[in-house]
């Protein structure tokens, strides 16, 4: 394994990370549908969405 692979995934494009982004955003999007605040806390979803956005960021600039 190199510095150009992926951190999470032996490969050295993005797709990995950027369909971990997409799965937890997601996840909040069903998650805030189906049932609000009640299945999932504000503060969970906010964690999600950084975090998934944070994959997306970190796959689109391989």
């Amino acid at each position: 394994m190199g510095s150009e692979n992926c951190p999470i995934f032996p490969v050295s494009s993005g797709v990995p990370l950027i369909s971990g982004g997409l799965l937890l955003l997601g996840m909040v999007i069903v998650g805030w549908l189906l049932g609000g605040t009640r299945m999932m806390p504000l503060v969970i979803a906010l964690l999600f969405v950084a975090f998934g956005m944070f994959l997306l960021w970190l796959g689109v600039s391989r």
